[in-house]
């Protein structure tokens, strides 16, 4: 699965850079993409870019995809932390993305193991850049339904003034019990 995952990374990159080579009007464009893909309960995920994919699990949520932007890389060197006002214009410069004309890059697929009642959460920045993790964590605890939940997180990120694209896309596993 990791390896078909890689490939199929690697052909969206290459779409995307042969679209921006006939029209450079769409020169250096680029995209983020986060998918999960389920096989009974082994989870993988892939990703590149600053979407993200978090696993709420026994009523925590967790971050389970790593930010390629500049404002990561500095947490990761210690030169900043994730609180500091000065990384904060940082969060919107990527490292990696899907059709830049930065080197290629393959994304990070990692391989989780689901248990019932878990849900997996992806979305874009525009989630939670505004909407707090608890919040989230709020709506996905108490939510009857993924559609009800997502539109719930949309809701709440344009009540809070966002104004960049907000995309969520919500999974809830149910396994038989033994």
């Amino acid at each position: 699965v990791k390896r078909r995952m890689v490939q199929r990374f690697r052909l969206v990159d290459q779409a995307l850079r042969e679209y921006g080579d006939r029209d450079p009007r769409l020169s250096g464009m680029g995209t983020t993409l986060t998918v999960a893909c389920s096989l009974g309960a082994d989870l993988f995920i892939g990703h590149i870019g600053d979407s993200r994919a978090y696993l709420f699990r026994g009523g925590k949520l967790q971050q389970v995809t790593h930010d390629d932007t500049l404002a990561q890389a500095m947490i990761d060197w210690g030169v900043a932390q994730g609180d500091d006002t000065n990384v904060r214009g940082m969060r919107r410069v990527l490292t990696a993305a899907l059709g830049s004309t930065a080197q290629p890059r393959d994304p990070e697929v990692s391989r989780l193991y689901l248990q019932h009642d878990d849900q997996l959460l992806l979305c874009t920045d525009g989630l939670y850049e505004c909407v707090d993790s608890d919040i989230i964590a709020s709506v996905l605890n108490t939510a009857t339904s993924s559609d009800e939940a997502c539109s719930s997180l949309v809701a709440e990120s344009l009540k809070n003034g966002g104004n960049d694209n907000v995309t969520t896309v919500l999974a809830r596993y149910r396994f038989p019990q033994s």
